[in-house]
């Protein structure tokens, strides 16, 4: 096991330790029993009393700051979002009484919707008080390949093609996920059908996009696993207000609702009371905006008709029609983009029906076109990965420690024409 100390850090580290002069560490999530997903498989350990070295830090946010850091116990790395909370007030025994919920995202993940292979892990949670403050931290597993955006960016920068079994792998995940949200079921590789989630309630994300898309390199698996995180902006459909995500992956209903509330002003305020206007279809069109800048480094033409023929590239609306390499061989693929990026949401598919409304036909589909594809995936280069698998610590920094192989085809002439 990895352990990491790194010096200098002291001030920071007690934000993530128990004080012995009174600050508390109070779990909120802490489980007896080990956990286990929807599928019944055991997710990794968290031990809320221990102590947590920070490792590095990776960004700061307005509502949150996010870290790496290891387990003084096991030397496991884990990843630390932390959050303002709230307090009451000091009692006379110098102790703070927490009040005020979990956050929007700890909650969701924690108490509304049970794991799932294809979202982030979520172990647990607490609050700590230090210095007559609150904040909340949200563990997570740590995802040693990094999100999808620096993906994106190292193969845009190699100027290559992303491989067609590595899109499916997305696009199948992806949906995965967000059907998961939607509605409750769950693929079941071992009986090759959908279960159903007893009593689930349906979520929407809010903020599907490449930066919340994260890669995990797993054992004896020739692609990463691929997981969606942050669901920092999820809400209940029913109870879905306004519009809120990343303004470039909006759904035409959305990007619609946001130009009319620019005025008079106090049309924002009124369309951030309005049901309806996010709701599951727009996660769907931002599924196929994430596999378009995936494939191509950029984003359909919000609204445009993707049923069109691909036509030259605009820099300041993107693609219009969809396009896909002509290296790519799925046909499959291209249908279900088109499907998901109808600009009238009433005829935009869902990810959970196998009806003509719905996108699960199509899904397996894709599904089993990955799995023929797997031994494809054995034969990429380690170059194409932006974090390969095998990384270790040197001098408190994470590296890269690069082994010989071929080198990586960038792109071939068929497909030069769609970068730009």
């Amino acid at each position: 096991m990895l352990q990491a100390t790194i010096k200098g850090f002291e001030s920071a580290l007690s934000v993530l330790t128990p004080k012995p002069n009174g600050t508390q560490l109070r779990s909120i999530k802490a489980t007896s029993a080990p956990k286990v997903d929807a599928q019944g498989e055991p997710v990794a350990d968290w031990i809320p009393a221990d102590k947590y070295t920070l490792v590095k830090a990776l960004q700061s946010g307005a509502e949150a700051s996010t870290s790496l850091t290891a387990s003084a116990t096991t030397g496991r790395i884990f990843v630390v979002k932390k959050f303002s909370a709230y307090y009451d007030e000091w009692t006379e025994d110098g102790k703070v009484q927490a009040h005020g919920p979990l956050p929007n995202e700890a909650a969701v993940l924690l108490e509304k919707i049970t794991p799932h292979e294809s979202i982030l892990n979520v172990l647990g949670a607490d609050f700590v008080c230090i210095y007559k403050g609150m904040h909340c931290n949200l563990y997570t597993d740590f995802c040693d390949a990094g999100d999808l955006a620096a993906q994106i960016s190292h193969t845009h920068k190699q100027r290559g093609i992303a491989p067609e079994v590595f899109i499916l792998h997305l696009f199948v995940s992806l949906a995965d996920a967000i059907a998961y949200i939607h509605t409750g079921i769950i693929w079941d590789a071992g009986d090759k059908r959908h279960r159903q989630i007893s009593d689930h309630q349906g979520y929407l994300h809010g903020d599907v996009k490449p930066g919340n898309t994260f890669l995990q390199w797993t054992k004896d698996q020739p692609l990463p696993r691929v997981v969606l995180g942050d669901l920092g902006m999820s809400q209940e459909e029913s109870k879905a207000r306004g519009i809120f995500g990343t303004r470039v992956f909006f759904a035409p209903e959305m990007q619609a609702a946001y130009e009319k509330s620019r005025s008079p002003p106090d049309a924002r305020m009124e369309m951030r009371k309005t049901l309806g206007v996010t709701t599951q279809k727009s996660d769907v069109y931002a599924l196929a905006q994430t596999i378009i800048d995936a494939m191509t480094y950029d984003l359909h033409e919000i609204g445009a008709d993707p049923y069109t023929e691909p036509v030259t590239h605009d820099d300041r609306k993107g693609w219009q029609g969809v396009f896909l390499p002509k290296s790519f061989e799925v046909v499959a693929l291209k249908g279900a983009l088109q499907r998901c990026l109808v600009a009238d949401p009433a005829k935009r598919c869902n990810l959970y029906e196998y009806s003509a409304d719905g996108l699960q036909g199509t899904i397996g589909v894709l599904r089993a076109e990955r799995d023929r594809k797997l031994e494809e995936a054995e034969n990429i280069p380690r170059e194409f990965w932006k974090t390969p698998r095998e990384v270790v610590e040197v001098d408190d920094e994470f590296l890269v420690v690069p082994d010989k192989s071929e080198e990586f085809q960038a792109v071939g002439k068929d497909d030069g024409e769609m970068l730009r």
